[in-house]
């Protein structure tokens, strides 16, 4: 359950905030040495974010959103010594969702969309939050073997440019990208197990993109590229001795798409969703070797300027 506040745009498009609540069921298996179980239980949280509402056609409008949200942490334990500690879960979700949105009793407009013409060069800044996820696998205590997804959210910001051209209602458009980011994740088991994490830098990014331009002049796309991203790689042993810190460079495939509506006759309002997983790397601590694969979920708002 959500409260929204916007603002509507000149072409009918509404620019929208949301603040709210949820309940979520979680479900977590736990094995440790010999012994299993699985945790379930409700969890609350809050949930933040925001989106866009654009017209389709009479009633119908479209929807592309994206939330944040926290839920209280929570405490497991299976096996192990009566006074060893307990491990916490403390969960965070993110979301993009698109939708058709039909309103009941829809007031009509006669009033014209704003024209927006896509075609030619274009700049602006974004900026958003995302997730980072990494497949850990590596060998362990007593002759065992983790195999675990890591994750963590974080924030980030960039500049993107390109080139768009428009057949009729059909958009084509090449574009290039560079961000910076603070999104990461840790794992510190207690103060003799192991501390470690992965963190991105910054990244680069290349896409070609293919849309189409509603009567509204909204442009709703999808995109297919590559992006390279510098990780910061932090890993102590269980001994206490080791202690490394390598950064690695990997490229991999990013896949999304978005929605581009006019603010005004040269000045244009994005928002962006990609998902992109990366070529996997290994970490040698001098003790053992962890195997680490990235990829990354990232929303952004993003203003542009059209020459």
């Amino acid at each position: 359950l959500a409260a929204r506040l916007g603002y509507v745009l000149e072409n009918r498009a509404l620019l929208y905030g949301r603040f709210g609540g949820v309940a979520t069921e979680f479900s977590t298996p736990y094995d440790h040495s010999l012994h299993s179980a699985v945790v379930e239980g409700y969890q609350r949280g809050l949930r933040f974010g925001g989106g866009l509402e654009f017209p389709l056609s009479g009633a119908l409008s479209g929807r592309m959103e994206y939330t944040q949200t926290a839920y209280a942490d929570y405490n497991t334990k299976v096996g192990g010594a009566a006074t060893a500690g307990e491990d916490n879960f403390a969960n965070d979700e993110n979301l993009m969702r698109f939708g058709v949105v039909y309103h009941i009793d829809a007031a009509t407009s006669d009033k014209p969309a704003p024209a927006f013409d896509y075609h030619g060069f274009y700049a602006g800044l974004q900026a958003g939050f995302g997730g980072l996820i990494s497949q850990n696998a590596g060998p362990r205590n007593y002759g065992q073997t983790l195999d675990a997804q890591r994750a963590g959210t974080g924030a980030t910001g960039g500049i993107f440019g390109g080139y768009g051209l428009t057949i009729g209602s059909v958009y084509l458009g090449a574009e290039a990208e560079a961000d910076i980011s603070n999104a990461d994740w840790n794992v510190k088991r207690d103060a003799n197990g192991r501390i470690y994490s992965v963190a991105k830098d910054y990244g680069f990014g290349a896409s070609a993109l293919a849309g189409y331009v509603f009567p509204s002049s909204t442009l709703v796309y999808g995109r297919l590229g590559f992006a390279s991203v510098q990780f910061r790689n932090k890993y102590h042993d269980e001994t206490g001795a080791h202690y490394v810190t390598p950064d690695k460079t990997k490229s991999g495939l990013r896949l999304g798409g978005g929605v581009v509506t006019p603010i005004d006759e040269n000045l244009f309002l994005r928002l962006d969703y990609t998902w992109t997983r990366y070529g996997s790397y290994t970490v040698n601590y001098i003790t053992g070797t962890d195997s680490f694969r990235n990829s990354e979920n990232l929303f952004r708002v993003g203003i542009g300027w059209k020459f």
